[in-house]
């Protein structure tokens, strides 16, 4: 338990936050990396890291609907 901690938050500090300035080829890495990535729906804290929109709400928040 202590152990899952102590990774949960060096990976949490580790990460690109709200706010960070990132170089173009900084945001081309990170997402081209995704595809080779296990990836998980929360944050090793727990916390949920998507919002699903039904179709209908995307549209109507871009004027498309």
């Amino acid at each position: 338990a202590l152990a899952h901690r102590v990774i949960a938050t060096a990976a949490c500090h580790a990460s690109v936050r709200k706010g960070d300035a990132l170089a173009e080829a900084e945001v081309k890495a990170l997402l081209e990396s995704l595809d080779d990535t296990l990836w998980f729906p929360n944050c090793p804290h727990g916390r949920p890291i998507l919002k699903l929109f039904p179709k209908a709400q995307l549209e109507a928040l871009f004027g498309r609907s």
